[in-house]
């Protein structure tokens, strides 16, 4: 960490959609109910899952967090796949 306050407090903003983030001490934890159907996305080709909507500083450090999880959209279906960019 940046210095040695232990910072316990979660990382919430406008924008923010089905993702809980949370620091304690050095470990950042990040929970995302991944059975949500999601949003479509403003392309229309996915399903945003969850979503920080913007980078993140993580309080206390010297770090930033930018998180998007969706499903792509297959032509008459749901989607299978999905992917995390952190």
């Amino acid at each position: 960490m940046a210095d040695d306050k232990k910072v316990k407090a979660p990382i919430l903003e406008e924008g923010q959609s089905n993702v809980s983030v949370k620091l304690e001490g050095d470990i950042l934890t990040i929970k995302v109910p991944i059975n949500y159907k999601g949003t479509i996305s403003k392309s229309g080709n996915s399903h945003v899952i969850a979503t920080l909507g913007a980078p993140r500083n993580i309080p206390g450090t010297d770090l930033t967090l930018g998180l998007n999880l969706f499903r792509k959209k297959v032509k008459g279906g749901e989607g299978e796949s999905g992917m995390m960019v952190i």
